[in-house]
Order: C-alpha cells, then sequence, then structure tokens
C-alpha cells in the first residue's frame, strides 16, 4: 500500500474530495465523537520518556459508539475499530506525510491499522445525479492529468505515478446516492489502489477514502462497505431533503471522479497552483500501511493487556 497513504490527495483538486482520481488531479492529489475522545492512560507518553509510538499521543475514540462526521453525517465506530476527530485526523495524516488543508478530515480504522478510511466533507452543493458516466472518457482524462503532476514531479525530483487503470469502474447507486470507483496506479514497480466513495447529501458531498494494501483489498472492501452501512447524513442534510432554493453544485458526477474543482479553480488562473500540490501527492508510496499497522497493534494490543 505504498504510500496509499498515498492519499496526499489534494481534496482541492477533485471537486468533490480527497479521491484518488484526480490522481491525475483529483484523488492524484493525493488522503465529534458522541462523546468527547479521552486518552487512553496505558497509551500516553510519560513526560519522561522518549514516546516510542507517535500514534500513542492521539486521542483514539474506541468503538462501539457514534462518531460526528461535522455537522452533515454520522458514522457507527463498531468494536474492534477506532476513529479519530478532525484534530487527530490532521496530525495522523501528517505522520504519514500527507498535508492537510482547511478541510476537517475524519480516521476510521481497524485495531490492527492494516487499513483506515479518510472521511471528508465538500460543501458544493446539490449534486445532480442524471448524468451518464463514461469510464474511458473519464480515465483518459485522468492519464492527461497526471502526465502533468509528473512534470512537476520531475521538476522537484520526486518518482513519477502511472495510472495502469481501473480496478473498478466508476459505479453509481442511485438507491442510496453513491458514487465509487477505485484506480490502480504504480511507481517504482510498485502498485497501489485507493477505493473512493461520494456520499451525496443535500448540501454536499462526504468523500470516504479507502487506503488499503492491494493485495488485501478484496477482503477489506467488504468490511469498508460494512462499516459505510453506519454512515447517516442528519435528517435536514440527506439527498431527499432538497428543495428549490438550495444550492446546486456546479458540476456532475463524472467531474467528482475528474476533479471537478480544479476546473472551476483553473478560470481563475491557479491551476497551476493545484497541479504542484497534485504532483507532491503520492509521495507516501514507502510508508503504508505497514508502519501504520506496526504502530497501531502496539498501541492497542499494550492497552487490551492494560485494560
Amino acid at each position: 500500500m505504498a504510500s496509499i497513504f498515498a492519499g496526499r490527495f489534494c481534496r482541492v483538486l477533485m471537486g468533490a474530495a480527497v479521491g484518488l482520481c484526480l490522481l491525475s488531479c483529483s484523488e492524484a492529489m493525493a488522503l465529534a465523537a458522541s462523546s468527547p475522545p479521552a486518552p487512553a492512560p496505558a497509551t500516553q507518553p510519560v513526560a519522561s520518556e522518549k514516546p516510542e509510538n507517535p500514534y500513542a499521543s492521539l486521542h483514539w475514540q474506541k468503538g462501539p459508539c457514534t462518531a460526528d462526521l461535522g455537522a452533515h453525517a454520522t458514522i457507527a465506530v463498531p468494536s474492534g475499530y477506532a476513529f479519530l476527530a478532525p484534530q487527530d485526523a490532521k496530525k495522523f495524516l501528517e505522520l504519514n506525510q500527507n498535508p492537510v488543508g482547511p478541510t476537517h478530515h475524519y480516521i476510521l480504522t481497524p485495531d490492527s491499522g492494516k487499513w483506515f478510511i479518510d472521511f471528508s466533507f465538500d460543501p458544493i452543493g446539490y449534486v445532480k445525479d442524471d448524468q451518464k458516466v463514461d469510464p474511458a472518457a473519464i480515465l483518459q482524462t485522468l492519464q492527461q492529468a497526471n502526465d502533468a503532476a509528473n512534470r512537476i514531479r520531475a521538476q522537484r525530483g520526486w518518482t513519477a505515478l502511472s495510472i495502469v487503470g481501473w480496478k473498478y469502474p466508476p459505479h453509481y447507486s442511485r438507491a442510496d446516492h453513491r458514487l465509487e470507483w477505485a484506480i490502480l496506479a504504480a511507481s517504482e514497480g510498485k502498485n497501489f489502489v485507493n477505493c473512493n466513495t461520494r456520499i451525496l447529501g443535500r448540501s454536499g458531498v462526504m468523500s470516504a477514502l479507502l487506503v488499503d494494501n492491494p493485495r488485501h483489498l478484496t477482503a477489506d472492501i467488504a468490511a469498508f462497505n460494512r462499516l459505510l452501512g453506519g454512515f447517516h447524513y442528519v435528517s435536514n442534510q440527506r439527498y431527499a431533503a432538497y428543495k428549490t432554493g438550495d444550492k446546486i453544485a456546479e458540476y456532475g458526477l463524472a467531474a467528482l471522479i475528474t476533479g471537478g474543482a480544479a476546473v472551476a479553480v483553473a478560470k481563475t488562473g491557479l491551476l497551476a497552483v493545484l497541479l504542484a500540490k497534485l504532483a507532491s501527492l503520492w509521495k507516501l508510496i514507502a510508508v503504508g500501511c505497514a508502519a501504520v499497522a506496526a504502530y497501531m497493534r502496539r498501541l492497542f494490543g499494550r492497552r487490551k493487556k492494560s485494560s
């Protein structure tokens, strides 16, 4: 998964939210609770000791519980999982070399730390879902954008990234207003996948990005989908709660994958800046879930012993 945390995704590029999509421009760039999280005494570093686990200082909220994803939605955190609110989620992403902008992120991960989900909300307005999605055309757009990003990576001495193709082509479910896709990318001979889900709401779109090792993807996607079953917009933010006069998004489903926001920003002359950010994503390819999993095993393993 090499840096599948590669999420350095610049959510800005994606029009909707962080996404592998803009890998080329979207994912390319790229990566509270019902009761306030309380630090676990057993894992807090002693002042006189040098903390050996940077993840231990984060305020993990252990399941089972219900966590707030901002003011728009909630997510059920089952037993065996842990959740981070924005302040600590930002630290988590930075520990994995993922620069985080002003957008609030929320992290949900199993105690094993083998993978995680990055949630973030983009208040772009109500996205009309009547647009047909053309996977071939979208992939071509992503690859072209990624070529431009690779030129910037080269200028900075960074490793090039290639978009191999769809791991799972875009699919939209009208029943739950979810747009899903996964892109297979490669760098330095290593493959990695980021699975993206966009959940449409009344005033914007919630991004749920699964960062995982391709070897475990099939099993972990099943767990990912079960967790999304516990996602709910608050009543007045559901897609069906739309009323005439609400803000309408400037783009549709396809742009949620290719980075509609980037298109809009390009009109202001800032596209070069976005491409630069996009090029910085994916540098995490070598850090991956393995390092985080090791930390998490020690962290939660210790908690179990102490309890």
